[in-house]
């Protein structure tokens, strides 16, 4: 009798889940991700919202590959096989990851646009916060899925993934803080940090950027709502009565991740805020690095043409003041 985890019997015994796909079910979510996830590629690409291919279409990508993969286990009817079992455990815990990376983007752009003063944070550091946080979650789930068929289930593999989600958990708690933080002082007219002059108009949160709000909160709410069931999962183990139930999976997994990629489809920040340029890691610097390249091309302007000015001056001045032009008594 075989020891190794990769053969059937192996394979059956740590199988992280004691019942069979419903395959409908596998369908329907494979089809509602895949039209989300098309969606926003055609949105990205169209507005030339590039971050949103990593964030949001990657998110997407990858939870088309773990249903797939949960669809497959459902029609094979063979639980030797390892690799529909290694992409559904491992794509779906990370794939939520990426779609909370963006909607920390998307706030990025909300700041830039109500002034920098009003946040805690730079928009680079908004990057980089959401990068540590995402980077940080998937590395632990990864490593907690991958221990959990090379190790027997051993607790370490449901610990390290569940760390992954209490990152993840903290990661929202602190964007919700901030988010909370930034529209308080916004609304109250209470910049974190003095401002120059040009600054001090207080501009006003007009529709899209108050629907760009809506969506990141929608889709944030119910990243949150996932990362509670995944924690409660994974606190009982592989073994667990959510581990083992289909239809929480399905409802509190997979169809909060469904409607938060439809919420950012719909408020959507390549359309909100279509005269708005790309965002890049740059972006947030731009309205203030533009307007000192119009300030001084204006500067050099108006020094190139006064010596032509005055000089024209100086000449029509000489030449009326000559003994021809003088008037005659």
């Amino acid at each position: 009798m075989s020891n190794s985890p990769f053969d059937a019997e192996g394979f059956e015994r740590l199988s992280l889940s004691n019942y069979k796909r419903t395959e409908w079910v596998c369908i329907t979510f494979v089809v509602l991700f895949g039209l989300t996830t098309l969606l926003h590629l055609s949105q990205a690409v169209y507005s030339r919202r590039w971050f949103l291919l990593i964030s949001a279409v990657l998110c997407g990508v990858l939870e088309i590959v773990g249903w797939s993969g949960r669809l497959w286990t459902s029609v094979s009817h063979n639980p030797s096989l390892l690799a529909p079992f290694i992409m559904q455990n491992t794509t779906t815990l990370v794939a939520p990851t990426r779609l909370l990376a963006g909607c920390f983007d998307i706030f990025a752009i909300i700041i830039n646009q109500l002034g920098p003063q009003y946040a805690r944070l730079s928009g680079n550091r908004y990057k980089t916060v959401s990068l540590l946080f995402s980077f940080s979650a998937a590395a632990l789930q990864i490593v907690g899925s991958i221990l959990s068929f090379t190790n027997n289930q051993s607790p370490l593999s449901s610990h390290l993934a569940l760390g992954g989600i209490i990152v993840q958990l903290v990661g929202i708690v602190l964007f919700v803080a901030l988010i909370l933080e930034s529209n308080t002082r916004f609304a109250a007219n209470w910049p974190i940090y003095p401002v120059s002059i040009q600054e001090e108009t207080h501009k006003v949160a007009d529709a899209p950027i108050k629907l760009l709000l809506v969506g990141i909160s929608v889709s944030t709410f119910f990243i949150f709502v996932r990362c509670i069931f995944r924690t409660v999962e994974l606190a009982e183990g592989w073994r667990g009565k959510l581990a083992t139930t289909e239809w929480y999976f399905a409802v509190f997994d997979a169809a909060m991740i469904v409607i938060a990629m439809f919420a950012i489809n719909v408020f959507h920040p390549g359309f909100l805020l279509r005269r708005q340029r790309n965002y890049g890691a740059r972006d947030l610097e731009v309205d203030e690095v533009e307007g000192k390249d119009k300030q001084e091309h204006s500067i050099t302007r108006h020094m190139v043409v006064l010596p032509f000015v005055l000089g024209g001056i100086t000449r029509m001045k000489a030449r009326w003041s000559s003994p021809q032009h003088a008037p005659t008594i």
